[in-house]
């Protein structure tokens, strides 16, 4: 049986209840595609495969150190002890694996870890619609070992962006009547594609950037103590990189010399004003 031409697609909705719906749901959001890194078991493996390499190399030492004839020792091509071939070519076998899972584990550790908002927004779609068996969605209850596949923005882009559809949402009654609500009919489902949001996001998270470096030169103005200006610069500093260490993934290096270039441009202010106020 064919699907009805006149449906739309890209709508969840239109969907068959379970898998096909809830896959639809988490194509419309990269931010959904969470899954599981499986953590304690790629470290069961993990140790598995290498133990086997140890014991491997345990019986090649054995090997050469009970080898009969010294020149096979120093001479490969004149090696014919059976044995030993056998375990380096195992070694290879188990090395080349063990490589290959190293490089694995590697890359599902480099993946960060999912925001709460988004496990919630999943786990309540959920059981509102009770779509899949409660065993086939109880990984979402396995929150330390949940992984987001979406690469995102910047975390601090990011909750600022929740924040602001959270607060259309309670406060902006007509916000599920826009026209960015083109990906569900569920009245209680938010699938906003529009701009409006991300307008906002950048509007807040300027407006935050503009007062971290406005309010310090207020309240050095407020002030002649050179102590107090010191401190107050200081607390700046403070305050900005402890947000950056919070919402980025920066090397201490780069949060340094953040620190550095927001100091020099406080400094320069306040000297350009004060020597600008002593001229007068």
């Amino acid at each position: 049986m064919f699907p009805d031409a006149n449906l739309h697609w890209n709508i969840v909705e239109d969907f068959p209840l379970g898998y096909p719906r809830y896959s639809a749901l988490v194509a419309s959001d990269t931010a959904f595609y969470i899954c599981r890194r499986f953590s304690k078991t790629r470290a069961r493996l993990l140790l598995l495969k290498q133990d086997k390499i140890a014991v491997l190399e345990e019986r090649l030492t054995q090997i050469d150190d009970q080898e009969q004839s010294p020149l096979f020792l120093g001479m490969s091509r004149a090696d014919s002890n059976p044995k030993r071939r056998e375990i380096l070519d195992e070694l290879d076998i188990a090395l080349r694996d063990y490589d290959d899972y190293v490089e694995r584990i590697c890359r599902i550790l480099k993946l960060t870890s999912p925001s709460r908002r988004d496990i919630t927004s999943l786990s309540n779609w959920l059981n509102g619609t009770a779509a899949l068996a409660r065993d086939e969605t109880r990984y979402l209850q396995n929150s330390t070992d949940l992984a987001s596949l979406d690469p995102g923005d910047d975390s601090l882009i990011s909750t600022v962006h929740g924040l602001v559809e959270d607060a259309l949402i309670r406060f902006f009654k007509r916000f599920r009547k826009l026209s960015g609500h083109t990906r569900s009919r569920d009245a209680h489902v938010y699938l906003y594609s529009g701009a409006l949001i991300t307008r906002l996001s950048r509007l807040a998270i300027s407006s935050l950037m503009g007062l971290l470096l406005v309010i310090p030169i207020a309240a050095c103005y407020a002030t002649q103590s050179v102590a107090i200006r010191l401190f107050i610069i200081f607390f700046a500093n403070v305050a900005l990189l402890t947000a950056m260490a919070s919402f980025s993934y920066r090397r201490t290096f780069e949060l340094f010399l953040a620190g550095a270039t927001y100091s020099a441009v406080l400094v320069v202010v306040l000297s350009s004003s004060s020597s600008g106020s002593t001229s007068q």
